[in-house]
């Protein structure tokens, strides 16, 4: 992964965050991935919650199935960025992330779709193009 955060069982994990004007290319897997601190699907619950991101004005290029993917983040913003190569998704949200708002992103012709909703429970407060 070009960027990374992860969840903690004890300690609070992160929020307040920008991520703005990175250059990701030729990464084997996610341009960034971010675990909030619930995961129930990985038997995880941690304390606190994620909140409040800006993923903004960056280039993604990488080789996993998705090139952002955000697992129980809340009302993060993802915007302003450029996604390229063979993803079949640029942007995938999991594990009860909400308050989403997506918009003004390029996607290549070679990327099956802009973004999923991997469990359903993602839709609460979102702003911007119809999933797939």
């Amino acid at each position: 992964d070009c960027m990374q955060t992860f969840y903690s069982d004890s300690y609070p994990t992160s929020s307040d965050i920008t991520i703005e004007g990175n250059r990701c290319e030729n990464a084997a897997a996610q341009c960034l991935i971010a675990e909030g601190p619930a995961l129930p699907g990985e038997g995880v619950n941690g304390p606190g919650q994620s909140i409040g991101w800006t993923f903004y004005n960056n280039y993604c290029n990488v080789g996993a199935v998705q090139a952002v993917q955000l697992k129980d983040i809340k009302n993060a913003t993802i915007v302003g960025n450029h996604f390229e190569g063979s993803n079949n998704k640029a942007i995938a949200l999991a594990d009860a992330y909400t308050g989403a708002h997506v918009g003004g992103n390029k996607v290549s012709s070679g990327i099956g779709k802009l973004i999923t909703f991997d469990d359903g429970d993602e839709s609460p407060g979102y702003v911007g193009p119809k999933p797939d």
